[in-house]
């Protein structure tokens, strides 16, 4: 079996999930049997993606005009790859290959992952119509893949073809591989007076992951007692960074090598991701890894992902008051007690191997033609699709 996967963007939880998926397919399938065609911009991101087998490509534009050179581009290098499947990665990867085949189809299986769907965010204009195309484009997809029950429920919400649904929840590895210094965390920020409570926020600084909350939330709290570490790329405006850089609970680590993240998850209490949106969050299963609490919000699916007094906290409300209050509750002991459940909870539902099997397992569906239906009932993990999970 081949397999080529497409991603116009491979940043963040993309680049992530490639990491995940290259090393058991590449042994599975062989080297010269999976392929990573993403722009050339991104191949940086990746930690565990041989670069022989990554084809890149310059079209890192969302500018009409690129997108359409992309588009064929693409094509062409699937003629020339002639992968067994093609698996789509998130909305721009899979309007460009999927409206190709509409007018010129490629032999290829097609397998379509959104990474969290793009109709599921703020704006009811924006949604109804990409909830349409979703819908149009279904009919060239073989197998459409859920990261996460939300992201299912929604899909069937959008009456995007429910016959073609999977649910293959993501998965995190339990080490990385390689070495790694992990340098950027040895900050000497890092180590406050262990009485402190340290939170932690990994993300990009943009108003989808909510930072902007958080951090009004901290100037609601007492400077002493919390700590707030922020690492990540800095995109939110420079003025709000000037708002909070006097704050002494507030640390700016800047961007962070994902290999680091462990480390720095392991020296802090408590991870926060306050989203107002989210197809999955792969850090709150990080943070489970490595044994830490969460704070989320109630969006997406965050709140499948973590019990409120067993593995962390729901917020009630996205606010900095509610976020402010839950924070000023917490305690070190029971911080320490939900992140133990955390950990059992990610070795029961969230590791790469669980990740892994289940894809080989629709990757072999596909090819042989036996379809979700199939898959559905060989493999109990898959049962979650039917109508009563869709009902919870």
């Amino acid at each position: 079996m081949k397999v080529l996967h497409f991603a116009q963007s491979a940043a963040g939880g993309i680049s992530s999930y490639f990491d995940e998926i290259a090393a058991y397919q590449i042994q599975q399938y062989g080297s010269d049997n999976v392929v990573f065609l993403v722009p050339k911009i991104d191949i940086g991101n990746f930690s565990n993606v041989p670069t022989e087998n990554i084809r890149s490509f310059d079209f890192s534009s969302r500018k009409a005009l690129h997108l359409l050179k992309l588009a064929f581009h693409v094509r062409k290098i699937v003629r020339e790859e002639r992968p067994d499947i093609v698996h789509l990665h998130s909305t721009f990867a899979g309007f460009l290959y999927r409206v190709g085949q509409a007018f010129s189809p490629l032999p290829s299986r097609i397998v379509y992952c959104a990474h969290g769907w793009s109709f599921s965010r703020e704006g009811w204009f924006k949604n109804k119509v990409f909830s349409a195309v979703e819908r149009w484009l279904s009919r060239y997809s073989d197998i459409i893949i859920n990261i996460s029950k939300h992201e299912l429920k929604v899909a069937s919400a959008a009456k995007i073809e429910a016959r073609k649904q999977i649910l293959v929840v993501n998965g995190v590895s339990d080490t990385f591989d390689g070495e790694h210094d992990g340098s950027r965390t040895d900050d000497g920020a890092l180590s406050p007076p262990d009485s402190e409570i340290k939170l932690l926020f990994v993300g990009r600084h943009d108003p989808q992951k909510g930072l902007d909350i958080l951090l009004d939330a901290m100037m609601l709290l007492p400077r002493d007692g919390f700590r707030l570490f922020v690492a990540g790329a800095p995109v939110i405006s420079k003025s709000r960074h000037d708002h909070v850089e006097a704050l002494s609970n507030v640390v700016f680590l800047g961007a962070i090598d994902r290999r680091d993240v462990p480390d720095l998850m392991r020296k802090c209490d408590c991870v926060v991701m306050p989203s107002r949106w989210e197809g999955f969050g792969l850090v709150a299963i990080e943070a489970m890894r490595e044994r830490r609490a969460l704070i989320v919000s109630d969006r997406g699916a965050l709140p499948t992902l973590v019990e409120t007094g067993l593995t962390g906290f729901v917020l009630e409300d996205l606010t900095a008051q509610c976020l402010a209050k839950t924070i000023s509750s917490l305690r070190k002991d029971d911080l320490m007690k939900m992140g133990a459940a955390g950990r059992d909870k990610y070795l029961a539902h969230f590791t790469a191997e669980r990740l892994n099997s289940e894809l080989d397992e629709v990757y072999n569906s596909v090819v042989t033609q036996i379809g979700s239906d199939a898959i559905l009932f060989s493999n109990p993990s898959f049962r979650e699709i039917s109508s009563p999970m869709l009902e919870s």
